[in-house]
């Protein structure tokens, strides 16, 4: 999945889910889920509010997003998979299952590009090249002329 950087300032969670919900809700499910309290966070490791969807047992996305430091937001959403039970397999036993269940499941190529789209064209978003090449290039970026 990746980041993206927006012009306007996103100011809770819940703004953010309720315009993936105007655009996407109807295809696929929305979840705010919030982030633990107290000592809860340091067992589990939620400690920011973020957005979960699902297309079903094997796609999944989680969404969060933080101030850029500059009066916009960064978005980021990343990959999962839903079903703990398919995420233990696939993980144990490698290329093999995660070809059984791409193709019991289908591709999440739709599914990705739906929450693409959407966050691009709402926001105004640029995506930001977070690749080793794209560091690399921020860190010793080219001399202005």
């Amino acid at each position: 999945m990746g980041m993206y950087k927006t012009q306007q300032r996103i100011a809770s969670i819940e703004e953010l889910a309720e315009a993936i919900k105007q655009k996407l809700g109807e295809k696929y499910p929305v979840i705010v889920k919030k982030a633990d309290t107290g000592a809860a966070k340091y067992f589990t490791g939620n400690t920011i509010d973020t957005i979960r969807m699902k297309k079903n047992g094997y796609h999944g996305v989680v969404i969060g997003f933080s101030d850029n430091g500059e009066g916009g937001s960064i978005i980021t959403s990343n990959s999962y998979t839903p079903n703990t039970v398919v995420e233990m397999i696939t993980r144990k036993a490698g290329l093999l299952d995660k070809l059984i269940f791409r193709a019991i499941w289908g591709s999440g190529n739709e599914f990705y590009g739906d929450i693409h789209d959407h966050i691009l064209d709402k926001y105004k978003a640029t995506e930001m090249d977070t690749s080793l090449v794209g560091g690399l290039k921020q860190m010793f970026g080219k001399k202005s002329q």
